[in-house]
C-alpha cells in the first residue's frame, strides 16, 4: 500500500513540475504606466490643483483616454480622487528629435472627483469638477 502511494505522489510530482522564467527587472518596470502630471482648476472650488493620474483606458489611435489617480491640496481644498477623460493634442516628439519631448505633452482633460469620501453618508463627501491638462510624463 506503501508503495503504490508513493508511485502516485511521485507520478503527481512529474506531471506538475514547474518551469522558472528568467526574472528581467527591465522587462517588468516597462509594463508599469507613465505617471501623467498636471493641474487643473477646479469649478467649484474656484482654485488651481496638482494632479497626477495613470491610463486606464486608451483609444487605439491614442488620441482620448481615461485616466484615475490623484488630485493634491490647495487651500482650503481636500485631497481628491479623480477621474479624467483627457485628449491628446500635442506632442512636441513628431515636431523635434529631442529626446526629453517623450517626457512632454499637452492632454486636456475634464475631472471629475471625490474628497473626503464617507461611505456611510456619501452625500457628506465632497464632489469636485475641473478642467486642466497633463503637461510631464513620469516614466518608471
Amino acid at each position: 500500500m506503501k508503495k503504490t502511494l508513493f508511485v502516485v505522489l511521485a507520478i503527481c510530482l512529474m506531471a506538475g513540475v514547474v518551469y522558472a522564467q528568467e526574472l528581467s527587472i527591465s522587462e517588468t518596470v516597462k509594463k508599469i504606466p507613465a505617471l501623467d502630471n498636471g493641474g487643473y482648476y477646479s469649478l467649484l472650488d474656484s482654485r488651481f490643483n496638482y494632479s497626477g493620474t495613470f491610463k486606464v483606458l486608451q483609444t487605439k489611435d491614442e488620441k482620448f483616454a481615461l485616466n484615475v489617480g490623484y488630485s493634491g491640496r490647495a487651500k482650503e481644498s481636500f485631497d481628491k480622487a479623480i477621474v479624467t477623460v483627457s485628449g491628446n493634442l500635442l506632442k512636441l516628439k513628431d515636431y523635434v528629435n529631442v529626446p526629453i519631448l517623450d517626457l512632454l505633452s499637452f492632454d486636456p482633460y475634464i475631472a471629475v472627483g471625490y474628497g473626503r469620501i464617507n461611505i456611510k453618508e456619501i452625500d457628506n463627501s465632497q464632489f469636485d469638477i475641473g478642467i486642466g491638462a497633463n503637461i510631464i510624463k513620469v516614466k518608471f
